[in-house]
């Protein structure tokens, strides 16, 4: 059952798109064992999806409760309905756009963002804004796109259309090395990068396309439309490999 997943996977050991559900538990499970979370902790989820990757949390981890935020009201209403039918009153799911989310009642053990935080705009005002959320000792995790440099000709001509395509703001263009830089600058020590798997990009525009078939009844034409510019998009980055995936991890100091 691949559930409502929605992120590039983790597809080590996995050779086909059927088993999408299980790559993309595969990239909760590395955030998650990334980020240190433990049994008891209050966590942040942004862009949280239809909330897969927080329920799977939750058993994974032992979790206390999740707080996530999307921008989507029909995936905050989608994942509202899921709790209530599976009696799940850990997880809260609330609207909000990051960088700009809503004031929070918690400070948080542990702020996630799971192949979400290149959308936001910018990613480096909502490191700042997780850093003021943290509690001392807490941590950011991020599972997310960096520009994989040095670029050829070409693949620099092609960066700016293909960011356009898939949503990504143009400050956020930026490698690996600039993104741990960007983390310390907001106040992250211990920073740490490490890429996920360079073939993640390669079976995902297929399971888009069944998943936009799957939820259409639910889903806006606006969405419909999204969705399947993201599946173009998708296998533009497998066939240029202008981007990598990798998880990002920084500490707030204690």
């Amino acid at each position: 059952d691949t559930g409502a997943w929605m992120n590039f996977g983790s597809w080590n050991n996995l050779n086909s798109s059927l088993e999408y559900g299980k790559a993309c538990e595969g990239a909760a499970r590395v955030l998650g064992n990334a980020a240190g979370l433990r049994q008891g902790q209050t966590v942040m989820d942004v862009g949280f999806g239809c909330g897969d990757q927080d329920f799977y949390f939750l058993k994974e981890f032992q979790l206390a409760q999740i707080i996530g935020y999307s921008n989507s009201h029909s995936q905050v209403q989608l994942a509202k309905d899921r709790c209530e039918k599976l009696g799940e009153k850990r997880f809260i799911p609330r609207y909000g756009s990051a960088p700009h989310l809503p004031p929070s009642e918690h400070q948080f053990d542990a702020i996630l963002s799971l192949d979400s935080a290149y959308h936001y705009n910018t990613r480096a005002e909502f490191f700042t804004e997780a850093y003021n959320r943290l509690k001392i000792g807490g941590k950011i995790g991020l599972v997310d796109l960096a520009v994989n440099e040095p670029l050829s000709f070409w693949q620099r001509v092609a960066l700016l259309p293909l960011s356009i395509m898939i949503g990504i703001p143009r400050a956020n263009l930026y490698s690996d090395t600039a993104y741990c830089q960007k983390l310390q600058r907001a106040g992250f020590w211990n920073v740490s990068v490490e890429t996920i798997d360079p073939n993640a990009f390669s079976h995902l525009p297929t399971f888009i396309e069944a998943q936009i078939e799957r939820f259409r009844p639910i889903l806006s034409p606006g969405v419909i439309n999204k969705y399947k510019f993201i599946a173009s998009g998708m296998k533009l980055l497998c066939r240029l490999q202008i981007f990598k995936l990798a998880v990002f991890v920084g500490e707030k100091e204690s």
